[in-house]
């Protein structure tokens, strides 16, 4: 007040007062001086406001200013604010200690000039489709060149600011997921070498059941038929001693063995699976079933060959004689069809029972051992899991009463 008295001068104050009240209010006082004609300083006059209520208001916006400022500055992630051709308005201190990047830097600048050159058209694409025309929420992964020259793998959410119906601002967040990308590539690596070493565990299973086989048919089998042979001269020589009722037991039990010997190396190594290939693998398969169980089969089938590796051929073949097994032990059916189809691009077969059906839930990989699948659930997920392994699909479809249907769908092309 002196000053203004004494030099002319307005004066713009805030001030705290005490009301009649006793209670502490802000005011706002503007005035200026009043001269005479003389040009001399003879008063003030001016405007006492009461400002407390916007003093609060403006000390709540200035302390939650602050706390956006502090949470932007100090947080792992990177936020920022771009216009609609993604040329950055701002963006958090963050970006030095995960590109290695100033604030500075990136003002004005866009984000396609970091993206590494295989993913630059695919986050475009996705800009454009996803977030301007369908809005998307989604999550999305690229790689951004950091200042030292290596990438780095970084997850944004973004979303787009509105003015008069038209996009003004993105707002994005974007995280360092770079450890966890090299991880997953390790666990995908690991996964990868387990199918393979899967499928040489199943190559050499097969190749002992062939062995095994081999070795039955070539040494014990041939044994028997000599025994079998020997017999037979020895009946002809009634004055061996031995008596015909004691050579026919022989040669009966010897006859069982052979018959044993043979369905035992079918069932271990189907030489027809080797020799002419799956689809007259099927067919003697089925007609085995059919003669053993009393149950009819039908196989349609436009192949009579089907250009597959070895491998391929063993899975697919025990896949099929588990599924068929499981209809015959569980579904009581009289009726199993296989259809076998193929394309251009895969292999299809199903397996249709016309059997009681079940409750397809209870085959969840956490329910396999459960008792109502009879035990028959833990061999269908082993099916798929080594299907899985060649790139081949597995599903169920099934109703009470009303049968059970397996596809398998093959891709014939690596």
């Amino acid at each position: 007040m002196e000053n203004s008295l004494k030099n002319n001068k307005k004066f713009d104050l805030e001030l705290r007062f005490q009301n009649v009240q006793k209670q502490k209010i802000w005011v706002h006082a503007i005035g200026y001086s009043i001269t005479n004609n003389k040009g001399e300083v003879t008063g003030l006059r001016g405007v006492i406001q009461d400002v407390t209520e916007q003093k609060s208001t403006r000390a709540k916006i200035e302390k939650s200013q602050e706390m956006q400022l502090l949470l932007a500055n100090h947080t792992g992630d990177i936020i920022c604010l771009q216009e609609e051709d993604t040329t950055f308005r701002y963006i958090t201190p963050s970006i030095k200690n995960i590109l290695g990047y100033e604030q500075s830097e990136f003002i004005g600048e866009k984000i396609f000039r970091i993206v590494h050159p295989e993913d630059f058209r695919t986050l475009k694409n996705f800009m454009v489709n996803k977030i301007l025309k369908d809005k998307s929420k989604a999550a999305y992964s690229f790689r951004a060149l950091h200042k030292k020259g290596h990438y780095v793998w970084l997850e944004f959410l973004t979303s787009p600011v509105y003015k008069n119906k038209k996009v003004k601002y993105f707002v994005t967040s974007a995280r360092d997921i770079t450890q966890w990308v090299l991880a997953k590539e390790r666990i995908e690596k690991y996964q990868n070498s387990l199918q393979k070493l899967t499928n040489e565990i199943i190559t050499i299973e097969e190749k002992q059941k062939k062995q095994i086989a081999s070795n039955i048919h070539d040494h014990l089998s041939q044994s028997l038929v000599i025994s079998k042979m020997k017999i037979s001269d020895l009946k002809k020589e009634p004055s061996s001693g031995i008596t015909n009722d004691d050579l026919k037991f022989i040669e009966d039990h010897i006859s069982e063995a052979l018959e044993n010997s043979r369905k035992i190396t079918s069932e271990l190594s189907p030489p027809v699976l080797y020799q002419l290939g799956l689809i007259d693998a099927l067919y003697w398969l089925t007609d085995d079933l059919e003669t053993k169980h009393k149950i009819k089969f039908k196989l349609n089938t436009k192949n009579t060959t089907l250009k597959l590796s070895e491998t391929k051929s063993i899975i697919l073949y025990r896949s099929i004689q588990e599924v068929l097994t499981n209809a015959i032990k569980y579904a009581q059916a009289n009726l199993i069809t296989i259809n076998i189809g193929t394309n251009k691009k895969q292999i299809s077969i199903k397996v249709i029972d016309n059997g009681l059906g079940f409750d397809t839930n209870l085959l969840s990989t956490n329910n396999h051992h459960h008792k109502d699948t009879k035990g028959s659930g833990f061999g269908l997920f082993a099916v798929q899991e080594r299907l899985k392994n060649i790139n081949g699909t597995f599903t169920i479809a099934s109703e009470i009463n009303k049968g059970t249907t397996v596809e398998i769908k093959l891709p014939i092309t690596e």
